[in-house]
This record gives C-alpha cells, structure tokens and sequence, in this order.
C-alpha cells in the first residue's frame, strides 16, 4: 500500500534522525571517542554526513537546496569571525572587568578541552589539538546544520506550514542533546533529577537555538 504524501515527508525525517541518533548512541556509550586524544565525539557526526548525502540522493536534493551555497562562501565566514570576535571581545571584556572589581582580577587563556558537563581538568594547547578542534567542529556544523536546519525543515515543508517544520527540527534538535546528561547520569557524575532538569533544557535551549 502506497503510503500518504502527507505522511512521507515525516518518516522520511524520523527514519534519518533514529539513524543518526543510534550512531550517536553508539559512539557515546560504546567508543567513547571524546575520552580519547581526539577529544570530540565526531565519528557519529561524519556517519551523519554520510546519512545526509544519501538522504538528499533519495530525495532529489541538492547540497544547495539545503542551504550550502558556494556563492559568497568566503565573505559568510569573514562575517562570520567578525561577529564571533566583537562578541567575544565585549563578553570576556565585561567578565574581566566585573572579575577585577570585585578583587578577583583574572587572565585569559587559549586552550583546547574536551567538552564535559561536569567540567573538564584536561588543558591542551599543542598546535595539533587545535587543528584537530577545528576540523572537528566542522563536521560537527555540516552534519547538525545540514540535518536538523536543512533536510529536516525543507522536506519537512514541502507538506508543512514553515514555522510548524521549524517547530519539529528544533524539537528534534534538542531531543539529540539528551544523550549527554543521560550518559553522565549512567556513568555515576550526575543524579536522577539533575539528568531529568539538564535534559528538559537541553531540549528547549537546544531547540531555541
């Protein structure tokens, strides 16, 4: 039996989303890549670079059509650091002063640490993390942002009003975010309910942004 257009669309999503998901999974609770000296979880993130080209494969898309446009693709970052750097120049400006006010006065330092919901003792800063940190970050927005931002809410659209396509990849978005405090909750770092809290927040800060 053919299934309902207006159906498609949907399972179309949540089969591509439970994939990622079960490699996220897998690597999280069985590779453990972030313990390692990679420091980042990225080999679900690459699975779901491989997903998404098959996805867009079987829907008829293109990389363009999800938003990964080559046209002005040098100025888009140029903007881009320009508005990372004023804004992290006001932040650490502001933190600094109040920090100093207060009789705590502090410093700054450039280094690389694995991502840790209990805070993280590890300080890298050899030339080859940093790398290893940019490159990860990479894969990290072209699988998030070509998934959840992309596919999601342009196949999502096609039988949806935009705003509730947006609504359901923003949910989605942060549904992937729960894994992080469900694995410290197992690992012992963290209780039943700060799990329950950190991950209702998860959800919604995730899912805002």
């Amino acid at each position: 039996m053919e299934i309902n257009t207006k159906y498609k669309s949907d399972i179309f999503c949540i089969a591509i989303f439970t994939l990622c998901f079960s490699a996220r999974f897998i690597e999280y609770f069985l590779i453990e890549t972030d313990k390692t000296a990679i420091g980042e979880n990225v080999f679900h993130k690459a699975t779901g670079i491989i997903l998404l080209a098959l996805a867009l494969k079987r829907a008829n898309l293109s990389w363009s059509d999800i938003g990964f446009q080559k046209r002005g693709f040098v100025s888009t970052i140029l903007k881009g650091l320009l508005l990372g750097s004023v804004c992290f120049t006001i932040s650490y400006w502001l933190e600094l002063t109040i920090l100093a006010l207060q009789g705590s006065p502090a410093h700054l330092e450039i280094y690389i640490s694995s991502f840790s919901l209990t805070g993280s003792q590890i300080k890298n800063t050899g030339f080859l993390f940093f790398m290893l940190c940019i490159l990860s970050n990479v894969i990290n927005v072209w699988m998030e942002e070509g998934v959840f931002r992309g596919l999601f809410i342009k196949t999502l659209s096609e039988t949806k009003p935009f705003m509730q396509a947006n609504f359901i990849a923003a949910l989605l978005f942060g549904i992937w975010h729960i894994i992080m405090p469900v694995r410290n909750f197992i690992n012992g770092e963290m209780s039943f309910a700060a799990m329950v809290l950190l991950g209702i927040g998860y959800i919604i800060l995730a899912g805002i942004m």
